[in-house]
C-alpha cells in the first residue's frame, strides 16, 4: 500500500503532521513569544509567553488576524513577506524590527524571525521584547544630548528650550515643557519653554496650585511631594481629568513630571508626554531624574556668575556620571547586536576578553590594557547600522554586502568618535580590520600606522571568529586559527602579538569560558 498513490498521501499527511506537532511542542516551550500563523495570515495557535507579554486571553487571539497586533504601516509590510514566503520561499526576510500592540495598547519593541512550517502552509513567528532596551536607550541618548546642550547654553533661556528640544527630537518623546513654581500659590503655573507636538495644549493647562481640582494633578503633586509623578494611562488616571480630553485628542498617552528642586525644595518642573502607554518604567524614570539634576546644576551656573567655578565643577562631576551612563548606552547597543545577530552573540565579549589576556602577555600598561578591554567590547558597534538580513545571511556575501559589512569599522568611529574616552577607543574600531601589509580597510594602513591597540584586536578578532560558529561555515578549531595567525605573521598581523596570542594557548591554558 506504500507505494500506491492513496499510500502515498497518507504518508504525506502524517509527515505533515508530524512536522506540525514538533513545531507546536517546540514554540510551547522556547521561552519566546510564539505564534502560528495560517495561510490566510489568521493566528491558529499561540504559547503562554504570548499570553503573558500582549495581556490576551488565548481565545481572544485565536482565529484573529496575525497584522491586527502590529501598527498598520507594519502590517502591510508583513502581509508582504507572508505572499512572498509562500510564492517565493526564501526572497522573504526572516528576521526583522518592529512593534507588537498589547491589549492595554501599549507597543513592544523588537526583533520577528517568521518562517514557513516545512511542508505546509503555516508560518511559525517569534518575538524578541526589546522594549525595556529601546526605552533606556532613548533616556540615554537624551541625556546625552542635554548634557552637551547644558554645556554650551550662554542664559537661561536657551538652556531651558534647548532641553525641551532634544529631550523630544533624541529622546523620541512627543512633548516636553519646564515650568517654574510662581510665587503666589493662585497665580497661574505657565510653561516658560516647550518641544513637540504642542498644538495649543499648553494655553490650556490652566494650572493653579492652591486650587483643589487644578493643582491636584501630577504637576501639583510633584511639585508639592519633590518626587517625580509617572502617569502610566492618561485616560484611566483620575488625577488628571481636568486636562484628560485635550491631552488624549493630541495622542498623548503617558507622562511624567519630574520636578526641579535645590535643597530638597522644588521650584520648577519638566513634563515628558509619550504616545504610548506605560511609557515611562523605572529604570527610566531613574534615567530622566538625573538629567533633571543636572538642569537644576546647568540653570544655577548660568544664575549664579559669581559662584560659577564651583558650581563648573559640579557641572563636571555631573558629565562625568554622564560619561559613565553614555558607556553604558554603548555597552546596551552592543548588547542589542545579540539580538540582532544571534550567530555571533557573545563576540564582542570574546574578542574584549582574548585581546586584553594579550596585552597583559605582552606586559602593556595598565591604562593600555584598559583602554583595549573597552575598546574589544565596542568594536564591532558599527554592525548597529548593517541590515538584519545581511548579518544573519546562511552563505557568503556578495560583493555589495561585504561593502556595507565592511562600513561598520566607519560606522562604528562615528558613533564613538565624539565620545570623550580616556583611551583613543573610536580609533582602535575605525582600525580593528587594517592590516600590516596595508591590504585592510577602511584606510588601507601599514605597519606602525596602525595603533598597537588596533594590531592586537585585529588577532583576536580573527581568532574568535575562526573558532566560533557562523552562518555560511561550522567553527573551524583553535589549531586552524594559530595556524593562519602564525602563516600570516608579519604580513597581516604584528608578530609580537601573534606569539603572545599562541603563548597563551599553547602554554597558559587561555579559554574563551
Amino acid at each position: 500500500m506504500s507505494s500506491s498513490p492513496q499510500g502515498l498521501l497518507v504518508m504525506e499527511d502524517e509527515t505533515r503532521q508530524a512536522s506540525e506537532n514538533h513545531y507546536r511542542a517546540v514554540f510551547e516551550n522556547t521561552g519566546a513569544l510564539t505564534l502560528i500563523v495560517e495561510d490566510d495570515m489568521t493566528i491558529s495557535a499561540i504559547n503562554s509567553e504570548c499570553e503573558k507579554v500582549l495581556a490576551y486571553k488565548r481565545e481572544d487571539l485565536l482565529g484573529s488576524q496575525w497584522t491586527q497586533l502590529v501598527p498598520d504601516k507594519l502590517a502591510d509590510k508583513m502581509m508582504g513577506y507572508h505572499r512572498q514566503r509562500r510564492e517565493c520561499p526564501g526572497s522573504a526576510p526572516t528576521k526583522y524590527e518592529g512593534q507588537l500592540i498589547d491589549s492595554r495598547g501599549q507597543v513592544h519593541q523588537g526583533l520577528f524571525t517568521v518562517d514557513l512550517i516545512p511542508g505546509t502552509k503555516k508560518s511559525v513567528a517569534t518575538f524578541v521584547d526589546l522594549t525595556d532596551y529601546k526605552r533606556i536607550d532613548r533616556a540615554l541618548r537624551a541625556i546625552s544630548a542635554v548634557n552637551t546642550a547644558m554645556i554650551h547654553a550662554e542664559d537661561e533661556k536657551d538652556l531651558l528650550e534647548t532641553v525641551c528640544q532634544q529631550v523630544v527630537e533624541v529622546g523620541e518623546y512627543s512633548l516636553a515643557w519646564i515650568g517654574y513654581k510662581p510665587a503666589d500659590p493662585w497665580e497661574k503655573l505657565r510653561p516658560l519653554a516647550y518641544a513637540g507636538r504642542d498644538n495649543g495644549y499648553l494655553n490650556k493647562l490652566n494650572i493653579y496650585l492652591a486650587d483643589p481640582r487644578r493643582g491636584s494633578g501630577p504637576v501639583g503633586e510633584a511639585l508639592r511631594s519633590g518626587q517625580s509623578i509617572i502617569t502610566k494611562s492618561i485616560k484611566k488616571d483620575p488625577s488628571f481629568k481636568p486636562w484628560m480630553k485635550d491631552a488624549l485628542r493630541r495622542g498623548f498617552k503617558s507622562s511624567i513630571a519630574i520636578p526641579l528642586a535645590t535643597d530638597g525644595s522644588a521650584f520648577g518642573i519638566l513634563n515628558v508626554y509619550a504616545d504610548e502607554i506605560d511609557a515611562f518604567d523605572l529604570e527610566e524614570e531613574k534615567l530622566l531624574v538625573e538629567m533633571s539634576k543636572n538642569l537644576v546644576f546647568a540653570i544655577a551656573a548660568i544664575r549664579a556668575r559669581e559662584g560659577r567655578l564651583q558650581a563648573n565643577r559640579e557641572l563636571a562631576q555631573s558629565c562625568k556620571k554622564m560619561q559613565r551612563l553614555l558607556m553604558q548606552t554603548v555597552s546596551a547597543l552592543g548588547t542589542a547586536l545579540d539580538f540582532r545577530d544571534p550567530f555571533t552573540a557573545g563576540h564582542q565579549r570574546k574578542v574584549s576578553l582574548l585581546a586584553t589576556a594579550i596585552a597583559e602577555e605582552m606586559g602593556l600598561s595598565k591604562e593600555k590594557i584598559e583602554g583595549i578591554t573597552v575598546a574589544g567590547s565596542l568594536h564591532d558597534i558599527g554592525k548597529i547600522g548593517v541590515p538584519v538580513e545581511i548579518l544573519s545571511k546562511p552563505e557568503k556575501w556578495s560583493e555589495g554586502e561585504f561593502a556595507v559589512m565592511a562600513s561598520h569599522c566607519q560606522v562604528g568611529y562615528d558613533i564613538l568618535k565624539d565620545i570623550e574616552f580616556p583611551w583613543p577607543v573610536a580609533q582602535m574600531v575605525l582600525q580593528h580590520h587594517e592590516r600590516m601589509d596595508g591590504s585592510g580597510y577602511p584606510l588601507g594602513l601599514t605597519g606602525d600606522e596602525i595603533l598597537l591597540e588596533a594590531r592586537i584586536m585585529a588577532v583576536a578578532d580573527v581568532v574568535e571568529a575562526m573558532v566560533s560558529h557562523r552562518p555560511y561555515r561550522p567553527a573551524l578549531g583553535i589549531e586552524r586559527a594559530l595556524a593562519e595567525i602564525s602563516q600570516n605573521s608579519g604580513i597581516l598581523f604584528n608578530p609580537q602579538v601573534v606569539a603572545a596570542c599562541n603563548r597563551l594557548f599553547r602554554e597558559k591554558g587561555f579559554s574563551f569560558e
